[in-house]
């Protein structure tokens, strides 16, 4: 009896492996396309679109050397990249029911 009780958690977990394998393997986020992607892109760009601000404040203050510049220099630069991305988002997460979903309003989109 014990023997098979084993083979049974065996077989049963090879078949929910193969399960789990087949829809990663099936499914690839970087091809779908639908409103619920240009939610979910919207959504990113809106949560996490002001963490251009303190990126560009970093990467000014590595290549200057000079971190005053990179708080003042960095800043505006982060801005200018944050705010659109940010209002890309609540466009996205806005109109994510109407069709154009393959499209981002805000080049290049990194996320």
């Amino acid at each position: 009896m014990k023997k098979l009780f084993c083979a049974a958690l065996i077989i049963l977990l090879v078949i929910s492996v193969m399960g789990l394998l087949y829809a990663e393997t099936s499914y690839d986020t970087h091809t779908t396309s639908g409103p619920m992607k240009k939610a979910e892109r919207g959504a990113k760009n809106l949560l996490i679109g002001w963490t251009d601000i303190p990126l560009s404040i970093s990467e000014v203050t590595m290549d200057t050397k000079n971190a005053v510049l990179g708080l003042t220099v960095g800043l505006w630069q982060g801005f200018k990249k944050a705010f659109p991305r940010t209002v890309s988002g609540v466009v996205d997460l806005a109109t994510f029911a109407i069709p154009d979903y393959e499209k981002s309003p805000v080049s290049p989109d990194p996320l």
